[in-house]
């Protein structure tokens, strides 16, 4: 699974035989975000807004329950639950306001983040919260920043599966951004292909690992398997089926370069010590 996040498809009841996970978890998402909003010192209320089903659930939660851990003095004054696909953000962005959080955490999506932004800027939404909005979903990839434009919310946290300008990292970063680059022939790559490129890294590792393509010798061998990404190593656990995959969070900010919102303050957070 290199982009489902959802803990309810590795949870121990569900666990499947065949099923191995390469992308983060809403845990380990959840974590990081609460992680970022913890060093805002003067935040002592906070809002959320997420879709209501697994994922949105799930991260949301994960967010809450380890917001509470590093940072107990802060309350959760207002929760928001659009459902998957709503177009019309205004009555939830209304209500939350309503409830003067000092910040916000989204894990709003895709298209349905491009709508709600674009829908919450004009209203002063995030100037009310003076820009102390931390949005999981990638709304921090490069896609959304490319389709937003002028419009993107200018100064929010963010995530992503990959940056493209990720200045400090590894040599195989820099080498696998370069081959992105030739391939799709775009100076600003997509983030994406990064989540399909270390899926098949591992699948290929563990078939080779298992002498065979039947399915149960390859699964076997995915167990406590590791291989070299351009992230650095990974190792799908042998527990829950989870690889340590982590993601990139950053401010969004303008850049003269570019038309479009960038990430700074770069940061490649280390799952381990979220996973469990």
């Amino acid at each position: 699974a290199p982009i489902t996040k959802t803990d309810q498809l590795t949870a121990p009841a569900n666990l499947h035989p065949y099923v191995f996970r390469t992308a983060a978890t809403t845990t380990t998402e959840g974590r990081s975000a609460a992680e970022v909003m913890a060093k805002w010192k003067h935040v002592k209320t906070v809002g959320t807004i997420s879709y209501d089903y697994a994922y949105g659930q799930d991260v949301t939660k994960s967010f809450i329950d380890h917001l509470k851990k590093v940072r107990p003095d802060i309350q959760i004054v207002d929760q928001q639950w659009p459902k998957l696909g709503e177009q019309e953000y205004t009555p939830f962005i209304n209500a939350q306001m309503g409830k003067k959080p000092d910040a916000i955490f989204s894990s709003l999506w895709g298209g349905g983040f491009l709508t709600y932004a674009k829908q919450a800027k004009p209203v002063g939404l995030f100037d009310a919260v003076k820009y102390q909005f931390v949005a999981a979903g990638e709304a921090g990839s490069v896609e959304s920043a490319k389709a937003m434009g002028a419009d993107y919310p200018f100064g929010i946290w963010a995530n992503s599966y990959d940056v493209f300008n990720w200045d400090s990292g590894p040599k195989s970063h820099k080498d696998y951004i370069a081959r992105v680059k030739k391939y799709t022939k775009q100076e600003v790559p997509s983030s994406w292909p990064l989540v399909g490129y270390m899926a098949m890294q591992a699948l290929v590792a563990g078939i080779e690992k298992a002498k065979s393509t039947e399915s149960d010798k390859v699964a076997a061998a995915l167990k406590g398997l590791s291989w070299d990404s351009p992230l650095g190593k990974q190792t799908i656990r042998t527990k829950d089926h989870n690889a340590n995959r982590g993601q990139f969070w950053g401010k969004m900010q303008k850049d003269a370069k570019y038309p479009f919102a960038i990430m700074t303050e770069i940061q490649y957070v280390d799952p381990l010590p979220f996973m469990d």
